[in-house]
Protein backbone atom coordinates (compact mmCIF):
# COMPACT_ATOMS: atom_id res chain seq x y z
CA UNK A 1 0.00 0.00 0.00
CA UNK A 2 1.16 3.67 -0.65
CA UNK A 3 1.85 5.81 1.72
CA UNK A 4 0.88 8.47 -0.07
CA UNK A 5 -2.46 7.76 -0.37
CA UNK A 6 -5.95 7.51 1.92
CA UNK A 7 -7.48 4.10 2.33
CA UNK A 8 -11.06 5.20 2.39
CA UNK A 9 -14.54 3.57 2.89
CA UNK A 10 -17.47 5.46 0.32
CA UNK A 11 -20.41 4.84 0.42
CA UNK A 12 -23.35 6.36 -2.28
CA UNK A 13 -27.32 6.69 -1.97
CA UNK A 14 -28.82 7.42 -5.44
CA UNK A 15 -32.01 7.85 -6.47
CA UNK A 16 -32.97 4.81 -8.61
CA UNK A 17 -34.69 7.07 -11.18
CA UNK A 18 -31.52 9.77 -11.11
CA UNK A 19 -33.88 12.85 -10.91
CA UNK A 20 -33.02 13.74 -7.11
CA UNK A 21 -29.98 14.48 -5.29
CA UNK A 22 -27.86 11.39 -3.51
CA UNK A 23 -25.47 11.79 -0.93
CA UNK A 24 -21.65 10.31 -0.64
CA UNK A 25 -20.32 9.61 3.00
CA UNK A 26 -16.81 8.69 2.27
CA UNK A 27 -14.31 7.69 5.56
CA UNK A 28 -10.49 7.79 5.56
CA UNK A 29 -9.22 4.70 7.31
CA UNK A 30 -5.84 5.63 7.09
CA UNK A 31 -3.27 7.65 5.16
CA UNK A 32 -2.00 11.28 5.23
CA UNK A 33 -4.95 13.22 5.28
CA UNK A 34 -5.69 11.19 9.04
CA UNK A 35 -9.19 9.49 9.65
CA UNK A 36 -12.31 11.42 9.67
CA UNK A 37 -16.14 11.39 8.08
CA UNK A 38 -17.47 13.69 5.20
CA UNK A 39 -20.37 13.83 3.61
CA UNK A 40 -21.20 15.43 0.61
CA UNK A 41 -24.30 16.16 -1.96
CA UNK A 42 -24.10 13.96 -5.12
CA UNK A 43 -26.16 16.13 -7.81
CA UNK A 44 -28.39 14.41 -9.64
CA UNK A 45 -26.58 13.60 -12.99
CA UNK A 46 -28.76 13.57 -16.33
CA UNK A 47 -26.31 12.11 -18.41
CA UNK A 48 -25.75 8.74 -15.63
CA UNK A 49 -27.40 5.64 -16.31
CA UNK A 50 -29.91 4.93 -13.74
CA UNK A 51 -31.17 2.38 -12.39
CA UNK A 52 -34.64 2.23 -14.15
CA UNK A 53 -32.81 2.27 -17.11
CA UNK A 54 -30.06 -0.80 -16.07
CA UNK A 55 -33.39 -2.71 -15.50
CA UNK A 56 -34.77 -2.42 -19.30
CA UNK A 57 -31.38 -3.43 -21.39
CA UNK A 58 -31.09 -6.82 -22.26
CA UNK A 59 -29.21 -9.58 -20.88
CA UNK A 60 -28.34 -11.49 -23.70
CA UNK A 61 -24.70 -10.97 -24.11
CA UNK A 62 -24.71 -10.14 -27.48
CA UNK A 63 -27.63 -7.41 -27.63
CA UNK A 64 -25.92 -5.67 -24.87
CA UNK A 65 -23.04 -5.69 -26.98
CA UNK A 66 -24.38 -4.13 -29.92
CA UNK A 67 -26.70 -1.75 -27.54
CA UNK A 68 -23.38 -0.20 -26.05
CA UNK A 69 -21.36 -0.30 -29.17
CA UNK A 70 -24.06 1.81 -30.97
CA UNK A 71 -24.62 4.34 -28.05
CA UNK A 72 -20.82 4.91 -27.78
CA UNK A 73 -19.92 5.42 -31.45
CA UNK A 74 -18.42 8.53 -32.12
CA UNK A 75 -17.20 8.93 -28.16
CA UNK A 76 -14.38 8.68 -26.52
CA UNK A 77 -10.65 8.86 -27.57
CA UNK A 78 -11.50 5.45 -29.43
CA UNK A 79 -14.61 3.67 -29.53
CA UNK A 80 -13.36 0.93 -27.14
CA UNK A 81 -12.31 3.18 -24.60
CA UNK A 82 -15.79 4.65 -25.09
CA UNK A 83 -17.43 1.31 -24.90
CA UNK A 84 -15.42 0.42 -21.67
CA UNK A 85 -16.68 3.82 -19.94
CA UNK A 86 -19.88 3.16 -20.61
CA UNK A 87 -19.69 0.04 -18.88
CA UNK A 88 -17.73 0.72 -15.80
CA UNK A 89 -19.99 3.40 -15.16
CA UNK A 90 -22.91 0.31 -15.19
CA UNK A 91 -21.20 -2.24 -13.05
CA UNK A 92 -21.58 -0.91 -9.70
CA UNK A 93 -25.32 -0.51 -9.94
CA UNK A 94 -25.46 -3.63 -11.88
CA UNK A 95 -24.73 -5.67 -9.05
CA UNK A 96 -28.40 -5.62 -7.81
CA UNK A 97 -29.47 -7.15 -11.46
CA UNK A 98 -27.27 -10.50 -11.59
CA UNK A 99 -28.12 -11.50 -15.03
CA UNK A 100 -27.19 -8.20 -16.31
CA UNK A 101 -24.03 -7.99 -14.24
CA UNK A 102 -23.14 -11.47 -15.91
CA UNK A 103 -23.79 -10.02 -18.91
CA UNK A 104 -21.66 -7.32 -19.03
CA UNK A 105 -18.36 -8.89 -18.09
CA UNK A 106 -18.91 -10.90 -21.64
CA UNK A 107 -20.53 -7.78 -23.71
CA UNK A 108 -17.24 -6.30 -22.01
CA UNK A 109 -14.85 -9.31 -22.79
CA UNK A 110 -15.74 -8.81 -27.05
CA UNK A 111 -14.51 -5.10 -26.48
CA UNK A 112 -11.11 -5.45 -28.62
CA UNK A 113 -8.32 -5.04 -27.03
CA UNK A 114 -9.76 -6.35 -23.65
CA UNK A 115 -8.22 -9.52 -22.30
CA UNK A 116 -9.05 -12.08 -20.19
CA UNK A 117 -7.33 -12.79 -16.18
CA UNK A 118 -7.60 -16.34 -14.84
CA UNK A 119 -6.43 -15.19 -11.19
CA UNK A 120 -7.61 -11.14 -10.81
CA UNK A 121 -7.81 -9.56 -7.35
CA UNK A 122 -9.94 -6.71 -6.05
CA UNK A 123 -8.61 -3.84 -3.90
CA UNK A 124 -10.07 -6.00 -1.31
CA UNK A 125 -7.40 -8.94 -2.40
CA UNK A 126 -10.81 -11.31 -3.02
CA UNK A 127 -9.88 -13.61 -6.39
CA UNK A 128 -11.81 -14.08 -9.06
CA UNK A 129 -11.49 -13.80 -13.48
CA UNK A 130 -10.76 -10.73 -14.91
CA UNK A 131 -10.92 -8.59 -17.78
CA UNK A 132 -7.82 -6.01 -18.49
CA UNK A 133 -7.22 -3.51 -20.98
CA UNK A 134 -4.83 -0.71 -21.04
CA UNK A 135 -1.41 -0.84 -20.88
CA UNK A 136 1.33 -0.16 -18.65
CA UNK A 137 0.58 2.16 -16.25
CA UNK A 138 -2.89 3.16 -17.46
CA UNK A 139 -3.63 -1.33 -17.38
CA UNK A 140 -7.07 -1.72 -15.33
CA UNK A 141 -8.71 -4.76 -14.49
CA UNK A 142 -12.05 -5.57 -13.95
CA UNK A 143 -12.70 -8.49 -11.18
CA UNK A 144 -15.66 -10.46 -11.18
CA UNK A 145 -16.68 -13.58 -9.47
CA UNK A 146 -15.81 -16.91 -11.06
CA UNK A 147 -18.93 -18.58 -10.77
CA UNK A 148 -21.44 -16.01 -10.84
CA UNK A 149 -19.71 -12.99 -12.80
CA UNK A 150 -21.08 -10.58 -10.41
CA UNK A 151 -18.90 -7.57 -10.39
CA UNK A 152 -16.40 -7.35 -7.40
CA UNK A 153 -14.25 -4.23 -8.40
CA UNK A 154 -11.02 -3.75 -9.92
CA UNK A 155 -7.59 -3.97 -9.22
CA UNK A 156 -7.91 -0.30 -7.34
CA UNK A 157 -11.60 -0.83 -5.86
CA UNK A 158 -13.60 -3.45 -3.75
CA UNK A 159 -17.18 -3.46 -3.66
CA UNK A 160 -18.17 -4.71 -0.62
CA UNK A 161 -21.99 -4.24 -0.11
CA UNK A 162 -24.52 -3.05 -2.11
CA UNK A 163 -28.28 -2.52 -1.57
CA UNK A 164 -31.62 -0.35 -1.39
CA UNK A 165 -32.64 2.26 1.19
CA UNK A 166 -35.18 4.04 0.95
CA UNK A 167 -33.61 7.70 2.33
CA UNK A 168 -30.13 9.23 1.46
CA UNK A 169 -28.11 8.11 4.30
CA UNK A 170 -30.38 4.92 5.51
CA UNK A 171 -29.67 1.64 5.57
CA UNK A 172 -30.31 -0.93 2.96
CA UNK A 173 -33.30 -2.87 3.55
CA UNK A 174 -33.88 -6.90 3.23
Amino acid sequence: MDKGQDVFRRSDWKAVGGDRSGLARITVLSGPSGRGTREMRLDANPDAVTYRELRRLPTAPAELYSRIWERTEGQGPTHEEAALEHIGAMLPTAVLLPELDAALYRAAARIPGVTFVRRAHDAAHREGIGLAFGSGGDRHVWVFDRTTLGYLGSDEVALLRTGVADTPGGSPTG
